[in-house]
């Protein structure tokens, strides 16, 4: 078993080893790599701030150093927090660049990535139409180039951008995009996907269907319980929701009362152990306060 309960804490071992030679190309490069995974990971768990700053470093010692790719890739990923912080000019230019370095380069493989990001850009600015061209070429580059992860959000993307516009399609595109979560064992993202084709299939009045998929988003639900996965009734509770909407509208009355009481203890609950960590809290930080004074 491994030492490391977090994929930074391997980071933070490795960073002081690859700090320690900066005299060769190499070195910096392999340095470069480093902080680059670094910043990915900083983004996934929302430490944007810090992925910002990181990034924006790699970026500007790869452009001085040549590292062309390491460039292309860092103004990817500065591409996707312009973009969840709303800041479409640092994004469209950040995606300019990469775009750049793609074709002066010949960096082929990074295609796919960046019309993943175009696409995404496009549908957070609402330019559907745009946004799915994109989509759709990404994913042409990323099956050309087996992009596994581009293949992934490609699919993503397609089922939501055609959730307003064809149901078979955007059913298509999620039930891939659960696909290729169970290739990764993401059995979260599978229910929440799920999840999301309950609410489209009630929105069609597609009831038989819709019961389906509610019924697997409870099933991969708790199977991460099997992985430790800890903040299951954060999950659960949409789902309750969402079976007490469905027996509603199939008539059961008695049914959709029983999921809506279950879905408010659930709330409760939750209610209640916020507020408790947040007095614990408060009353921590006067009891440091006072401390601090003495």
């Amino acid at each position: 078993m491994s030492n490391y309960q977090h994929p930074l804490e391997l980071i933070d071992s490795i960073l002081p080893l690859v700090n320690k030679d900066n005299s060769t190309k190499s070195s910096l490069e392999q340095k470069l790599q480093v902080l680059l995974r670094q910043a990915f990971i900083q983004e996934r768990i929302e430490r944007d701030k810090e992925a910002l700053e990181t990034l924006l470093f790699v970026n500007e010692e790869a452009k001085t150093n040549g590292f062309h790719e390491i460039s292309c890739k860092a103004n990817l990923q500065l591409a996707l927090i312009y973009e969840k912080n709303g800041d479409d000019d640092y994004c469209q230019k950040s995606l300019d660049q990469a775009l750049d370095l793609c074709k002066k380069y010949g960096l082929e493989k990074l295609y796919s990535r960046y019309y993943v990001r175009k696409s995404s850009s496009y549908r957070v600015t609402q330019r559907p139409d745009s946004a799915l061209i994109f989509a759709h070429t990404g994913l042409e580059y990323a099956l050309k180039n087996n992009m596994a992860d581009d293949i992934m959000d490609s699919y993503l993307l397609l089922g939501l951008l055609y959730a307003k516009l064809d149901y078979n399609k955007s059913i298509k595109y999620q039930l891939l995009t659960i696909d290729e979560y169970l290739k990764r064992d993401d059995l979260n993202k599978v229910s929440l996907t799920y999840n999301n084709l309950t609410k489209l299939s009630l929105q069609h009045d597609d009831l038989e269907n819709a019961f389906k998929y509610n019924d697997s988003s409870f099933v991969y639900l708790e199977r991460t319980k099997e992985s430790n996965f800890t903040d299951i009734d954060k999950y659960k509770a949409p789902l309750l929701l969402q079976k007490s909407k469905l027996f509603e509208m199939a008539g059961k009355l008695d049914s959709a009362m029983l999921y809506l009481k279950e879905f408010y203890a659930i709330e409760i609950e939750m209610f209640r152990k916020s507020n408790s960590a947040e007095v614990k809290r408060i009353t921590q930080q006067f009891e440091n306060d006072k401390k601090s004074q003495l």
